[in-house]
């Protein structure tokens, strides 16, 4: 029978066990409260998701307000650090919006590790096309673009995953949607130029503007372009996996669970990032920020 472990303690082999468990999550001290191994069939009536044995399971997202100047989260790696590519790359995000664009409204930022024209460096954004479309964005001197046709707008607090692509042999730029490709185009003899800036989260550069609404989960940065079937491995048929596990995982720059594993000082929350150590601290979110709230 599958095996239940409640705060570090484990009650092994219990068949046709029903459970009931409330957790105060402000409270814990760690940070999966419930964990269940085995060969499941479980039934939860709120938030937590029923998981096969070993997959990871996302709790947490951040959730971003829109507000200028502030709600955003920033790393301190503005010269060098992983992040800092210029050969191939992947972007993933898992998002959600909750607002609708009207046009010709500012673009919406999710990941930005770029200048404010995104002439060097990379970013997925929110584009203000069309009441919005999911779009990757790559500094090669100029700005190039790849935009999502559909859905267009997104629709509101719907699960995206997010997901752009760069080759720098190829010369070919691409954006994913839920593990399928909507959009590429083959660029000219230019290279990625590498950026300057901090990561931001939420926003764009400078801090603060073009602010994101909605809630963000699960951050990576890749040193490849990964191909269909990783992007469909990473996609996981709607559900975030354990990244540490991924094929491509020798490839992998910069992981951020966007909420899981997080840490609140009192003031504001810190994220870790689980590859390449560039943490990135929030900016003027409280603590009800996080939210139990993922794909």
């Amino acid at each position: 029978g599958p095996t239940i472990v409640i705060n570090g303690n484990t009650f092994t082999k219990i068949i046709g066990a029903q459970l009931n468990c409330i957790v105060h999550e402000k409270n814990t001290v760690i940070d999966e409260d419930l964990i269940l191994i085995g060969n499941l069939k479980p039934d939860y009536s709120a938030n937590i998701h029923g998981i096969p044995s070993d997959q990871y399971n996302s709790k947490y997202s951040f959730y971003f307000d829109g507000t200028i100047p502030d709600d955003y989260m920033e790393g301190s790696d503005a010269v060098g650090g992983p992040g800092a590519l210029t050969g191939s790359i992947s972007l993933s995000t898992w998002v959600k919006h909750d607002v609708t664009l009207p046009v010709g409204a500012p673009d919406r930022i999710i990941l930005d590790r770029a200048n404010a024209g995104v002439t060097q460096g990379y970013a997925l954004v929110l584009d203000d096309i069309s009441q919005g479309r999911w779009s990757f964005y790559l500094g090669t001197g100029a700005v190039s673009r790849v935009r999502a046709t559909l859905p267009h707008p997104p629709l509101r607090n719907v699960w995206y995953n997010v997901i752009g692509t760069w080759n720098t042999d190829t010369k070919v730029q691409s954006i994913y949607i839920n593990g399928v490709l909507h959009d590429d185009t083959t660029l000219g003899a230019v290279t990625l130029v590498a950026p300057a800036n901090n990561t931001l989260m939420g926003c764009a550069n400078p801090p603060g503007t073009w602010p994101f609404t909605g809630n963000i989960n699960n951050i990576s940065i890749w040193d490849k372009e990964l191909s269909p079937d990783e992007i469909s491995e990473l996609f996981n048929g709607g559900i975030p996996n354990n990244l540490d596990l991924h094929s491509a995982r020798s490839n992998g720059v910069s992981w951020w669970k966007m909420g899981d594993g997080a840490t609140w000082d009192g003031t504001s929350w810190t994220v870790k990032d689980l590859w390449g150590g560039t943490d990135v601290v929030s900016n003027s979110m409280g603590y009800n920020g996080r939210q139990i709230d993922t794909p």
